[in-house]
């Protein structure tokens, strides 16, 4: 037991680094630069290079899903991997997240946790950030501004309660949307003809909103650079319109942008654009509350910290390992626990009822 649990640990952190480099590979193929952010490679390139490197994607992604389906191959599913069926091995260490991976593990992929399932899982998944990253934690994924902004305050609390449960339900939301359009799926030849036009209208659109292509990291890093709000802020020029729009721009295309590359037959994660999904929700919800609560001072970083937890919680059915990520993401939140907490317990009961609800409205239909 104890050498399959290294060896899972080492197989892992070295298949992670691989995926890392070789992801920062090609982005430095294709736009010639892969020392920042996806979205400065893509930023520093004429409008036709974005263009024709996403319809290339298109191309590429389509043939490769067509030859692996041909094969015999098909991505597995978490429901499908609990139950016993082969799937790659969990690699936390691309992004260098040892608590999240075991929390993972144990709250989605295991659902138990008991004492011979929780040191495997601690060992493996710190061991394989070990192998990836060392000992030293990389930069965090998104930056937070300075710790003396991420401070709980009396109107953030309140916001947590009341807006909780809306924010658990567009997680539901997102992820009943994720569901839609994985089963409308094409398959054989069909593939190339959606997934061609759908890549290279992607493309189109990053001539004016470039953070529609990646996953999702620029869209929430807009919504954790958000300045403080207040009476001076608000009045400062307009800051708090001028970013609750560009948050909905970029929040929107984020989200159809995700969908539609879903729609069109490729496969992946929704977590990054999740997370994305709720800093959004959480920073346009948390500008909209700072005009109705008189004198607010919160910094729109922590609604957007908080948005993030609770949408990625309930979109995956995971608010533990949620919280973990956003904490590990960011290497902070700890001052902002109790809110955040509130906001995701309240989250998940909305998005219970809410899916209790939804299927008896079907059970009904059914029967009539």
């Amino acid at each position: 037991m104890g050498l399959a649990v290294l060896m899972t640990a080492i197989t892992a952190g070295l298949v992670g680094a691989g995926c890392s480099h070789l992801l920062h590979l090609i982005e430095g193929l294709v736009f010639g630069d892969a020392s920042g952010t996806l979205l400065h490679a893509i930023s520093s390139v004429p409008w036709w290079h974005r263009i024709c490197a996403l319809g290339g994607a298109g191309l590429v992604g389509g043939i490769s899903w067509y030859l692996y389906a041909r094969v015999g191959g098909k991505p597995v599913s978490l429901s499908k991997a609990v139950n016993g069926q082969k799937m790659p091995i969990l690699l936390t260490s691309v992004y260098s997240l040892p608590l999240s991976g075991a929390v993972f593990a144990l709250e989605i992929l295991l659902i138990e946790v008991t004492a011979s399932a929780v040191w495997p899982a601690l060992i493996i998944s710190g061991g394989a950030v070990l192998v990836a990253h060392g000992w030293v934690r990389s930069d965090p994924f998104y930056t937070l501004p300075e710790a003396t902004q991420l401070l709980p305050t009396a109107s953030l609390t309140l916001w947590a309660v009341i807006i909780g449960p809306l924010l658990g339900i567009i997680g539901v939301l997102f992820k009943s949307a994720v569901s839609a359009c994985s089963a409308a799926r094409p398959t054989g030849w069909r593939l190339l003809a959606w997934m061609i036009p759908i890549f290279t209208l992607i493309g189109v659109i990053t001539v004016w909103v470039p953070s529609i292509a990646g996953n999702g990291q620029s869209t929430a890093q807009l919504a954790f650079d958000g300045a403080v709000l207040g009476q001076g802020g608000r009045a400062a020029a307009g800051i708090g319109v001028a970013l609750l729009v560009s948050l909905a721009i970029d929040g929107f295309t984020k989200l159809i942008g995700t969908l539609a590359t879903i729609r069109s037959g490729a496969w992946g994660g929704t977590l990054t654009p999740g997370l994305a999904l709720g800093a959004s929700s959480g920073a346009i919800l948390g500008i909209l509350w700072s005009y109705i609560y008189p004198g607010d001072t919160t910094a729109i970083v922590c609604f957007a910290f908080i948005g993030a937890v609770v949408v990625l919680g309930t979109s995956m059915s995971a608010p533990l390992t949620a919280l973990c990520l956003v904490i590990e993401f960011t290497h902070r939140g700890a001052t902002l626990l109790v809110p955040t907490v509130i906001a995701l317990g309240l989250g998940v009961g909305a998005a219970r009822m809410w899916n209790k609800w939804r299927a008896k409205q079907a059970q009904q239909r059914k029967s009539s």
